[in-house]
């Protein structure tokens, strides 16, 4: 069980990988990331992540990409698509994109900009709905 920090409280992630890779405040990556562990983002990603744990994007954090997690919790800033299991927005985070996920929790002083449709499957409908757009375009 991983915990990490959230404002006053704490959220506990019950995924059971092996691991937390964190990007620290003043970090800047751009690039695909494949994980099997859990991710903690405090710095800026920009490009697309499949993990096949949480990740938690921190109050200083911000990714703009493609996200495929079991769980995410936004205490920053996400720009685009991200499927997953949940999608927790804590107060002072912000979402702005496609959602597509089985349970979408807001706290109140998050904020949800986008599309979210609901996730009844373990398939990454996403992406293959990207690929479809893409071989009809």
């Amino acid at each position: 069980m991983a915990i990490f920090g959230r404002s006053d409280k704490e959220a506990v992630q019950n995924i059971s990988v092996a691991g937390t890779t964190t990007i620290a405040q003043g970090t800047r990556i751009e690039g695909d990331m494949n994980l099997e562990c859990n991710l903690n983002i405090d710095g800026y990603l920009r490009g697309n992540i499949e993990s096949t744990g949480g990740v938690t994007i921190g109050r200083s954090g911000r990714i703009e990409g493609t996200l495929t997690a079991e769980r995410v919790v936004v205490s920053g800033i996400f720009k685009g698509d991200v499927e997953c299991s949940t999608v927790e927005i804590l107060s002072g985070g912000r979402v702005e994109g496609n959602v597509l996920t089985a349970n979408l929790v807001i706290e109140d002083g998050g904020i949800f900009e986008g599309v979210s449709k609901r996730r009844d499957s373990g398939v990454l409908e996403l992406k293959e709905e990207k690929l479809k757009g893409e071989k009809g375009a």
